[in-house]
């Protein structure tokens, strides 16, 4: 039987479990929340990706939620397929359109690649097609256009950015709506080539296992379908699988989280019938993964997120009945779960994303707040744990500005001052939003003109340029000298956000 199908018979029995009311939430969850909405997503969407792009944007494709579709019954809600992608802005917390793929697709893989692109590969369209095909958008274009197919088609596969830049795609199975295990096949596309290629088989057939970058290169091929307890190591340098030591349960719809040690903590997963608090460490160095502290709830479809400070956060998942909204935080140091307080609601099958300062975002996912059918997600999330909100200098504080129109003296304005930000933290800023107010005195007024990017790396500095322009709408401001103060505003998500220049201009008309 094949995995990714297993999941979405598993799906759907969560919505009969929720017609007949079963969910609940538990104790636990009565805990303060570590979370802050954010913006909603375009559309509901639940096993879907979310990719960081380096401008900072998340992109988020496709997926699958619950709608009204051709051949569903009439009042009901069927499981469909996305086509669609959006990209989460974080200066403004917003979503918006970022175009469609040529087919929907679930259960597909979104690799960022080292030129910026990001490769969405394979998937199936939850009925009866598994795609070979795939596609790369463009953050510069906002365009998803076509590049080379794989060698076979696959959907729940793997896929792997290596240091030499291409991506490892790895096992998944080739059919939507039958029963058919994964394969052991891999393949490598190179960007340079736009094509894929055949590498080493794995040693055992996978679908909806993990893949684990090693800090040496290697990748770390862990669980799967059936679920499976075995684990493997891909190594590029020969382009071959071998087998390591096995993790000590059986594990599907885990997670495999690469720690600053280098070491490997996988947690939960499903096992059996049921999902498992237990979690372990592999060591790369023996290639034998030992057990680690369990979480405080067995965990399957969740996330885990390494922070910028080394720990872990694992965030929602389900265990049969329970979807839960809880999370929990792994300290290597303690090697203990602790808990980590609640999301504003509970999610499976959602995704956790860190962002460039350190906030990790949450979207999408189904839970149990539908108690006639499961209940597909728009919402969104912001957790600031390990956030760096990070450091700028605006210099200068003030600038001084004269213009003299009418008689006495030749007409004219001082020419333009510049304000420069500069970024003096280690964690980079999101510039969103340069303005002046008020904008207008009764004859003259302030402009202003941004030369900074969206993001504001450490060390960068970008430029504001201010002036000050008089006989607005072709009136002179009388006779005499008259004083007008505004303030130029710089918004950014650095500590002290807005930061600011007092502008002063003397006008003048003899």
């Amino acid at each position: 039987m094949r995995a990714a199908r297993t999941v979405n018979n598993w799906t759907k029995a969560w919505g009969l479990a929720l017609s007949l009311g079963i969910f609940y939430i538990s104790p636990a969850q009565a805990q303060d929340t570590l979370t802050d909405p954010t913006g909603r997503m375009m559309t509901p969407r639940e096993s879907h990706t979310a990719t960081l792009l380096n401008d900072g944007y998340v992109l988020v494709v496709g997926g699958i939620n619950w709608e009204p579709t051709i051949g569903c019954p009439a009042g009901h809600l069927c499981l469909s397929a996305l086509a669609s992608a959006e990209l989460f802005n974080p200066a403004t917390g917003t979503f918006a359109s970022a175009g469609y793929m040529s087919a929907p697709r679930v259960y597909h893989t979104a690799t960022l690649l080292t030129n910026g692109k990001v490769l969405i590969a394979g998937g199936d369209d939850q009925r009866t097609t598994a795609y070979a095909t795939a596609q790369l958008f463009d953050p510069a274009s906002g365009l998803v256009t076509s590049t080379g197919n794989m060698m076979a088609a696959r959907t729940g596969h793997t896929a792997t950015l290596l240091a030499d830049g291409k991506v490892l795609v790895a096992g998944g199975g080739n059919t939507s709506g039958s029963d058919t295990e994964g394969t052991k096949s891999a393949e490598l596309y190179d960007p340079a080539t736009g094509k894929f290629t055949p590498t080493g088989n794995m040693n055992v057939s996978r679908t909806l296992h993990t893949a684990t970058l090693l800090s040496d290169g290697r990748v770390l091929i862990a669980g799967g379908y059936s679920p499976d307890s075995t684990a493997e190591l891909y190594n590029p340098a020969t382009g071959t699988f071998r087998l390591t030591g096995s993790m000590s349960f059986s594990r599907l719809g885990h997670t495999a989280s690469l720690l600053t040690s280098g070491e490997v903590l996988v947690t939960g997963g499903q096992y059996g019938s049921v999902a498992t608090a237990t979690t372990e460490l592999f060591n790369p160095v023996t290639g034998i993964f030992t057990p680690a502290g369990n979480m405080l709830s067995p965990r399957e479809s969740h996330t885990a997120t390494r922070l910028p400070d080394g720990k872990v956060l694992v965030t929602g998942g389900v265990n049969r009945n329970r979807i839960w909204s809880s999370a929990e935080l792994f300290d290597p140091a303690k090697g203990r779960f602790a808990l980590a307080g609640n999301m504003e609601t509970e999610r499976t099958l959602h995704t956790a994303t860190l962002l460039m300062n350190g906030e990790v975002l949450i979207t999408g996912g189904i839970n149990s707040d539908n108690a006639a059918h499961l209940n597909s997600l728009a919402s969104a999330e912001l957790s600031d744990f390990g956030a760096e909100h990070g450091t700028v200098t605006l210099s200068p504080q003030a600038m001084s500005f004269f213009c003299h129109t009418g008689v006495g003296g030749p007409a004219g304005c001082s020419p333009s001052e510049t304000a420069t930000l500069t970024n003096i933290g280690s964690t980079p800023v999101y510039v969103f939003g340069v303005v002046t107010s008020p904008a207008n005195g009764r004859s003259f007024a302030f402009f202003q003109t941004s030369h900074c990017p969206q993001v504001l790396l450490p060390g960068q500095s970008c430029t504001v340029a201010v002036w000050f322009e008089g006989s607005v709408g072709g009136r002179d401001v009388g006779v005499g000298t008259t004083k007008y103060t505004a303030t130029l505003y710089v918004s950014d998500t650095a500590s002290g956000s807005p930061h600011n220049v007092m502008l002063t201009g003397t006008a003048t008309n003899n």
